[in-house]
């Protein structure tokens, strides 16, 4: 029989072991590589993937944004980005899925040299990718740079961006 402290700490292992499990699980999945493959992208303004990954329409519409999205770092110096998927839902014949995700970039403001980064910009992605054959596509992609862009100039307001600025 094991005692109390040791019952404790293997619940403790357990409940971290399969946390860890299931947060690796959501980031392998084919569809979440795809949408980072997408981000990536994006952050290096590499518009060659940008059209390999997603539909003709929304890569013109992200490509067309792009000066928004430097705009809202406000030219910090970007040191590491990291995704939270905050929902995942995939359609019953599995040919769809849509994601919401937290991109979180830690950054360094003009005048900053630290380590982990002085603030953090955090953006929310709503995307919808579909199957064809065995890739995952970007059907469609909102982010607070496409609302600033040319065709949402009027939605300003209704921005929802997380600065630390």
């Amino acid at each position: 029989m094991l005692k109390p402290k040791k019952l404790l700490c293997w619940t403790l292992f357990g409940f971290a072991a399969f946390q860890m499990f299931e947060y690796v699980k959501v980031q392998t999945h084919g569809d979440v590589v795809a949408y980072k493959r997408l981000a990536k992208a994006i952050m290096k303004n590499d518009g060659y993937i940008i059209k390999d990954v997603s539909a003709k329409e929304t890569a013109t519409k992200i490509l067309t944004t792009q000066s928004g999205r430097e705009e809202l770092f406000h030219g910090s110096d970007i040191l590491m980005t990291y995704y939270n998927v905050k929902s995942r839902k995939v359609s019953a014949d599995q040919q769809s899925v849509s994601l919401v995700v937290e991109q979180v970039s830690r950054v360094n403001p003009p005048g900053y040299d630290t380590l982990w980064g002085e603030n953090e910009v955090r953006l929310k992605h709503a995307v919808q990718l579909v199957k064809r054959d065995q890739d995952w596509i970007i059907q469609t992609f909102d982010d607070p740079a496409i609302d600033m862009g040319p065709t949402g100039a009027g939605r300003k307001s209704e921005l929802r961006l997380f600065l630390d600025l």
